[in-house]
């Protein structure tokens, strides 16, 4: 199984963006011992910067209604469903585990996404 690994930034509100130290991590395949991809490295300055963010959506969150949040949570489920065999290779790839696992994982937390969004109607 071959897949173009993406070299991953931080995504804080709402942009991608590399660590502020521009430090990375590199993504090692466990089967190979091959380097696949990197991901950047956060920092505190990141994380702070990523709260001080989730603080700020919180605040608009709070005041979507319970029918705009069933919808947006059944979307992401959605979205998670049509992506998971491309997800499920990307984890075989950097976890070594078997695809059928890391498949069934996808869809389950698809499955816990749409759970949530239920009990937002009830």
């Amino acid at each position: 199984m071959a897949i173009e690994y993406p070299n991953t930034n931080l995504y804080i509100d709402g942009k991608w963006r590399p660590a502020v130290t521009g430090d990375t991590l590199d993504v090692i395949n466990p089967a190979t011992e091959e380097v696949i991809g990197q991901v950047a490295r956060a920092q505190h300055a990141d994380l702070d910067e990523a709260l001080e963010a989730a603080d700020k959506a919180f605040a608009s969150w709070k005041k979507t209604t319970p029918l705009d949040r069933y919808r947006i949570l059944r979307k992401a489920a959605d979205l998670l469903r049509e992506r998971a065999s491309m997800i499920a290779e990307v984890m075989t790839t950097e976890q070594g585990k078997p695809l059928a696992e890391a498949k069934g994982e996808t869809l389950m937390g698809a499955d816990r996404i749409d759970w949530m969004a239920e009990e937002g109607r009830r």
